[in-house]
């Protein structure tokens, strides 16, 4: 089962879980549901144990898990990092696996999870739980409903986008800056796009128009070294081409508003570029001519190769972007 849906209630107690997959993030959100279906809505300490799974030994794991809990409905057990605990006790874990303890819940956070395997044959899908990045197009609705159900609040869908396109996929990162967006506005009220560029995006965003403006002047030099500045603060190049998509798609998007003969004026408004870079917007686009036709496809480029790890280091890609907006 994927981990978003059953993090956000879909699925059910099982006596033992595969917490697999390697996005941490998506594994917390799995143990506290496995915590809240375990041990119920006041769960405590009394009732749930953590093994280190290189030191875990399969006799002190067992006996917890026949222990009958105190206060609780039943006693969690969960080995962390146990890929060497599953490979050490696989014998002892199969025959567990067909007999389990009636008083106890067993999870095991793992990498790996190969489906051709007797324990992986023995779960029900919804007992195995995968920990894999989503796709990006589920990522800005998850960030609206987690959102409401986190902090009571309306999460607007294109603050969301917004969000996505500055942060980029990286979902511990976006849910500790939504939370952040949270106490900025207010509780109750509404996050903006005004709000996600206040806080989030501002400087970033501040620094890519520089590189932007830069290219469209023709000052390739200038625009590299904007960026190489931005990378060298530390700045993860997929949040850099978050902030750099955000924009170019408003360019494109004039472009495409050009083509239907709708004016300037009307075309930036649109695209809800502000006033005071239209001027700007209007030389780069002239600059690049039918070139911006391809803008779109440029960025999906960069975007799928940061993401393969047979391409090119991350800085070079965007330096072939920022070339060809020269």
């Amino acid at each position: 089962m994927d981990a978003l849906k059953f993090a956000e209630g879909e699925g059910r107690l099982a006596p033992i879980y595969a917490v697999a997959g390697d996005d941490r993030f998506l594994r917390r959100l799995a143990r506290s549901r496995i915590e809240q279906l375990a041990l119920g809505g006041d769960a405590d300490d009394m009732n749930r144990s953590v093994y280190a799974g290189e030191a875990a030994e399969w006799g002190a794991v067992r006996e917890d898990l026949e222990t009958r809990p105190f206060t609780a409905p039943r006693r969690l057990v969960i080995v962390e990092e146990a890929d060497a605990f599953v490979t050490k006790y696989r014998p002892k874990l199969e025959g567990y696996f067909a007999k389990p303890s009636p008083v106890g819940v067993l999870a095991l956070e793992v990498d790996s999870w190969p489906s051709n395997t007797k324990l992986a044959k023995a779960l029900p899908a919804d007992a195995t739980i995968v920990c894999k990045a989503p796709k990006e197009s589920d990522i800005a609705p998850w960030l609206v409903r987690r959102c409401q159900k986190e902090h009571g609040q309306k999460l607007d869908a294109a603050a969301a986008r917004l969000l996505l396109d500055l942060i980029g996929p990286e979902l511990g990162q976006l849910d500790q800056e939504m939370a952040k967006l949270a106490v900025y506005v207010g509780k109750g009220k509404p996050i903006t796009t005004e709000a996600v560029d206040l806080l989030v995006g501002r400087q970033r965003v501040q620094t890519v128009w520089k590189i932007l403006d830069a290219a469209a002047a023709g000052q390739t030099a200038t625009a590299l070294a904007n960026l190489h500045d931005l990378l060298e603060a530390g700045e993860d190049p997929h949040a850099v081409l978050g902030a750099m998509a955000w924009q170019l798609r408003k360019m494109a998007h004039v472009a495409r508003l050009r083509e239907q003969n709708v004016g300037w004026g009307e075309a930036m408004s649109r695209a809800g570029l502000p006033p005071f870079k239209r001027d700007a917007i209007a030389q780069h686009l002239q600059r690049l001519g039918r070139r911006a036709e391809q803008l779109f496809t440029w960025l999906q480029e960069v975007d799928l190769s940061l993401k393969s790890t047979d391409s090119l280091p991350a800085p070079l890609l965007l330096e072939r972007l920022v070339l060809r907006l020269g």
